[in-house]
């Protein structure tokens, strides 16, 4: 399908395509949601949801709450102002289910929602090119309505190909609607030659959402990770690794679920990548962006680690009033406003001066603890309230370093996941989290996950502000825990330590909460 060809798809199912030999794609496929309007329900796209009527809560599973502040839809993020019952995630990051976005809140008064994208799937036997645009957009919230979530895109083939002209877009409707689902299967090869083509943002405006998910399924060759110069930039986002030398690796990118103590679900990503051996040092400089944490393992030897990698949690702003933003599964800072911060150890209780957040042990203001010590769930750090004129610290972010032998990190290497600092007023981000496994590990470095520093109110001996993140550290045989930080702000909110199956040799170690 290509040239002058006009492509219109109607109806409210949703649409799959299979091919049984090769696919070309040449013209635009549109099945975006409409946006809201004054008084009628706006119609829906081919498997997308309407939006929510008058004063009523958006269609599908994701659907806004109605209110005089309406809510967005979820979908492969959560819309705005999101409650237990509404705006929510559901779906997968592999499009299991072909679904598309669901409709935004309806205004209290004379406005409908925006409607959800609708859903494309399309398989072929052979091969799939793409070189045109597909669209599944949320519709726009008008007049105090909220926005529709974005759709889903599924494509897969034995060898998939995205041109230069291609683009696939699932972006929520302005004014709250999350971002939809992209999936990319490429049984045999996968190559993308687009640059920024893959679009799942939230919607625009005041209130807004969070962003939607890529995913990718390809072939993975195993082959040795060395480096010892140049640099290397870790994208966890897109599942690529790529040298500055040109050579490129790919991960696979997992949805993981945790499930907090007061029952609310949190969705979180890992990308992971694996290799057989892992030597990182020298004068290589390590880059991490992304928003997924981040799983390196040498599956069939030793990893030596002689290059720092760090996670941390981004500074809130002096002068704009903006939160820090945060890599590798940590949380966004808030923004100015007195708002409460992001992610499950958040504070409960707003403040002018920004109340910490909790993670490995609790922040202020009713911010809980969160995850356990073993880190079984690698949970990113939250982050804690904002002030009236200042934005507040993002939490650190998550890494696991993994190997089948021994796992070293070299003298003078520091891997971190720390907490951004607030400023003024405004509340830091808690640590984040670390966890080692090997047969062995020597750690003669340096690990931390401490919170970043926020607001001071009563000198050292305050009781408030954001807590450490999580170490973890396991072993069949001998652990050599070496230089280990997890200082929170204040004297009885350190994070956790936890130490699984050693023998300890500690002549620098900080350790304040110990697990077995």
């Amino acid at each position: 399908m290509s040239g002058d060809l006009e492509i219109i798809v109607s109806g409210d199912a949703s649409l799959s395509i299979q091919i049984s030999g090769d696919g070309y794609l040449g013209s635009t496929i549109d099945i975006s949601g409409q946006s809201g309007d004054i008084f009628p329900i706006p119609g829906v796209s081919p498997g997308g949801y309407a939006g929510g009527a008058v004063n009523e809560r958006g269609q599908g599973p994701g659907g806004g709450t109605s209110s005089s502040a309406p809510g967005g839809a979820g979908h492969g993020g959560t819309g705005s102002h999101p409650t237990q019952n509404s705006g929510r995630t559901y779906g997968d990051g592999k499009i299991t289910s072909l679904l598309g976005g669901s409709g935004g809140g309806g205004f209290v008064v004379d406005t409908t929602g925006g409607g959800g994208g609708g859903a494309l799937a399309v398989d072929a036997n052979g091969s799939l090119t793409i070189d045109s645009s597909i669209l599944a957009l949320g519709g726009n919230g008008i007049g105090g309505s909220a926005g529709g979530s974005g759709g889903s895109i599924r494509l897969s083939a034995d060898d998939l190909s995205l041109t230069t002209n291609s683009l696939l877009d699932v972006t929520g409707g302005a004014n709250g609607g999350a971002g939809g689902r992209i999936f990319l299967s490429g049984r045999v090869t996968l190559n993308n030659d687009g640059e920024d083509n893959l679009v799942a943002n939230p919607g625009e405006g005041a209130n807004i959402g969070s962003g939607g998910s890529v995913r990718f399924d390809r072939l993975i060759a195993q082959a040795n990770l060395l480096a010892f110069s140049g640099t290397l930039t870790i994208d966890t986002n897109l599942g690529i690794m790529e040298h500055s030398d040109g050579t490129l690796h790919y991960g696979i990118i997992e949805d993981r679920t945790y499930r907090h103590s007061d029952g609310t679900t949190w969705p979180y990503s890992v990308c992971h990548f694996v290799f057989e051996e892992i030597q990182l040092g020298g004068s290589l400089v390590i880059n991490l962006k992304g928003e997924n944490g981040l799983i390196l393992e040498a599956r069939s030897g030793d990893f030596i680690l002689g290059a720092d990698i760090r996670a941390d949690g981004g500074h809130s702003s002096n002068v704009s009033g903006s939160g820090g933003i945060a890599i590798l599964g940590g949380y966004d800072g808030a923004a100015a406003g007195q708002l409460l911060g992001n992610g499950p150890g958040k504070p409960s209780e707003s403040s002018e001066q920004g109340h910490g957040a909790g993670h490995g042990a609790v922040g202020s203001g009713g911010a809980s603890e969160i995850g356990h010590p073993s880190l079984s769930n690698l949970l990113g750090g939250s982050s804690g309230g904002s002030s009236s004129q200042d934005g507040s610290g993002a939490g650190g972010g998550s890494i696991q370093l993994k190997a089948a032998g021994k796992l070293k990190v070299e003298p003078n290497v520091i891997v971190s996941a720390n907490g951004g600092n607030g400023v003024r007023s405004s509340a830091s981000g808690a640590g984040g989290s670390i966890r080692l496994d090997g047969q062995s590990i020597e750690n003669f470095g340096r690990i931390e996950a401490k919170s970043g520093q926020g607001v001071k109110l009563s000198g050292t001996s305050q009781t408030r502000g954001s807590s450490g993140g999580r170490i973890a550290l396991y072993a069949q045989a001998e652990i050599h825990s070496g230089n280990l930080d997890v200082s929170g702000e204040w004297m009885s909110n350190p994070g956790s330590i936890f130490i699984g199956e050693i023998i300890l040799h500690p002549p620098s170690i900080w350790i304040r909460n110990l697990g077995f």
